[in-house]
């Protein structure tokens, strides 16, 4: 799987997660990658619980860069 570590202090990322979550449209979106997630493990499906989890992570690294560049 890619790299897709984003380094912050433990205090900056506690704070990004707070704030997805307060985003009701992201907190759902958030909920349905992992319920989806969960369902490949479940199914016995590695691949595809790898690929999930791989762009959820890729996604909260793009969202976490976003809010980054726009509120400093």
């Amino acid at each position: 799987m890619e790299d897709v570590t984003l380094w912050l202090p433990r205090n900056e990322l506690i704070k990004d997660i707070r704030i997805s979550i307060e985003n009701d449209a992201r907190r759902a979106n958030i909920l349905s990658e992992h319920h989806s997630i969960c369902e490949a493990i479940a199914a016995g499906n590695a691949d595809l619980a790898a690929e999930l989890t791989s762009n959820h992570v890729k996604q909260a690294k793009q969202n976490m860069i976003a809010r980054l560049s726009k509120n400093g």
